[in-house]
């Protein structure tokens, strides 16, 4: 085998890990805080929003995700002035912030306008695509051994809980 080869394989072997783990904790993201900016659909003005976006046509539904894009600009350059000023905790953190803000924003667009942005064929066939990627990540995470060794461990923390029985109880036999 030829040294680029290897080395590609080599580079392969190592980065596909991290690569999986960046899709997972994305995926994990847009879908928990969607989610938690669904709670938000309970204010009358973000029910009135939601349901204006939910009636867009498909070019502005796909039109919509670029607000997070403009809303995040502002965070950009705060970081460049965090970074200038040698503010480097500062920056992560605004970095982290509008990150966690625009992934969460993506994810409940996504939730409200997909009905009308699957009238698209090319986004069908995108979504498809993500979703299979998605759940092959997700299976191949699943038979590590590291990953069946946290399963394990999580069944017996369960098992010893002495406080499981006492919650089911006080949640009227309700499990977790």
């Amino acid at each position: 085998m030829p040294l680029l080869a290897r080395l590609r394989d080599l580079l392969l072997h190592l980065l596909t890990p991290f690569a999986a783990a960046l899709f997972l904790l994305e995926d994990l993201l847009i879908r928990r805080l969607g989610r938690l900016l669904g709670r938000l659909a309970a204010l009358p003005p973000v029910a009135r929003a939601e349901a204006w976006a939910a009636g867009l046509p498909p070019y502005g539904a796909l039109a919509l995700f670029l607000v997070p894009s403009m809303l995040i600009l502002p965070e950009k350059l705060l970081i460049i002035l965090f970074l200038h000023r040698h503010h480097y905790w500062l920056a992560l953190a605004t970095l982290v912030g509008a990150k966690l803000f625009a992934t969460a924003a993506i994810g409940r667009i996504l939730s409200v306008c997909h009905p009308s942005l699957s009238q698209l064929a090319w986004f069908r066939r995108a979504d498809q695509w993500v979703r299979t990627t998605r759940d092959r990540i997700h299976d191949a995470i699943r038979r590590t051994a590291i990953w069946r060794a946290g399963e394990r461990l999580k069944r017996r923390v369960a098992a010893w809980n002495p406080f499981a029985e006492l919650r089911g109880r006080l949640r009227g036999g309700r499990p977790l």
